[in-house]
């Protein structure tokens, strides 16, 4: 069983400024909601010539979800810089226990923005646990969008600080 959606959205910023906040640990304590803590990666590294993020990396990030920490297990699939980042979700190593997530990100410029388009597909879910997938899809569907909006939000003001320094 297997369910899939895709989301997009238009944030302020070229593509390289948006992958970045999207890939840099140090970045997405800034902007991603909930973010207790990102383990596995040498983030001392990150900005130097080895980057610790690379297809085959794995991590795990932890957040506060409805009040509780939820930790997952993520593997890079694909990362092609600043257009396509592929994560996948192992839920059997992570708190839900069961199923995967494949998330594929693409990134377009759009004018001086970048359009973000986010293919999610849930899958290798047992018939009841798919059973409850269908039903709470649509809250899993409305967190994915509150990344992207709070992706955004973080460019929008990192932006506006840019502009009033070089002002």
């Amino acid at each position: 069983m297997s369910i899939t959606f895709r989301l997009t959205h238009r944030v302020e910023g070229e593509p390289e400024r948006v992958f970045r906040a999207h890939t840099d640990p140090d970045i997405a304590h800034s902007w991603m909601p909930g973010l207790v803590r990102i383990d596995g990666l040498d983030i001392e590294s990150y900005g130097e010539e080895a980057e610790p993020l690379r297809a085959g990396s794995r991590y795990s990030a932890t957040r506060v979800i409805s009040r509780k920490e939820v930790t997952e297990a993520f593997e890079v699939t694909e990362l092609v810089p600043p257009t396509r980042l592929g994560l996948l979700v192992d839920g059997r190593k992570g708190s839900s226990r069961r199923g995967e997530h494949a998330l594929a990100y693409t990134l377009a410029p759009d004018g001086d923005g970048t359009h973000i388009a986010l293919d999610v597909d849930i899958r290798k879910l047992d018939p009841v646990r798919g059973l409850f997938a269908r039903l709470f899809a649509g809250r899993y569907r409305q967190a994915c969008m509150k990344d992207l909006l709070a992706l955004g939000a973080y460019l929008r003001r990192e932006r506006r600080y840019a502009a009033k320094g070089a002002g």
